[in-house]
């Protein structure tokens, strides 16, 4: 089995899929077949399992939440599956599209959380959050900013937080809503 298949959230989310547990639309089924036969055969890419497992168990310290089996199988994607010729991401657009309370503002407050840190390895990474209006754009903002109040060892210490902005001291990396 490649380096790909074998990683265990990967593995998860394709059995659950084969066996049923999960019921999945058609473009998710294509996009199995895609992965399997035409991304994780290709020789020029690669997985970088440590970002992946960082990106889930950074956020994790802190989060009142896990991460869902859809997310983690996800972070697989958005860190992990890179161009060996320059160690960049393969994929660097995502569009989900799912019904409400699936966890989709709560995976995005995850992800800007993880990159914010140094883990993410890019300074001075500015995360705009836009919306439909401010309140929905603010919402992402506001579960950052309470887990950040809500432990003392990362506020005022690792980030400076205000309503308006949150700050990683260390990497200067902002994050704001629109």
């Amino acid at each position: 089995m490649n380096q790909f298949l074998s990683y265990k959230h990967i593995e998860n989310w394709f059995k659950a899929i084969e066996e049923g547990t999960i019921k999945v639309c058609k473009e998710q089924l294509l996009l199995k077949n895609y992965l399997e036969e035409r991304v994780f055969t290709r020789e020029d890419i690669y997985f970088d399992k440590q970002m992946v497992e960082d990106s889930i168990n950074i956020p994790a310290q802190y989060f009142p939440f896990e991460l869902i089996p859809w997310e983690k199988f996800l972070q697989c994607f958005i860190y992990g599956v890179r161009w060996k010729k320059d160690k960049t991401l393969v994929f660097n657009r995502y569009l989900s599209l799912m019904g409400r309370g699936n966890g989709k503002t709560g995976f995005a407050s995850w992800n800007n959380f993880f990159l914010l840190t140094a883990k993410h390895g890019i300074k001075n990474y500015d995360i705009d959050i836009y919306a439909n209006n401010e309140s929905q754009a603010k919402t992402s903002f506001d579960d950052v900013f309470k887990v950040i109040k809500d432990h003392p060892d990362l506020d005022k210490k690792v980030f400076k937080a205000t309503k308006e902005v949150i700050q990683n001291i260390a990497t200067n990396s902002k994050l704001r809503y629109n």
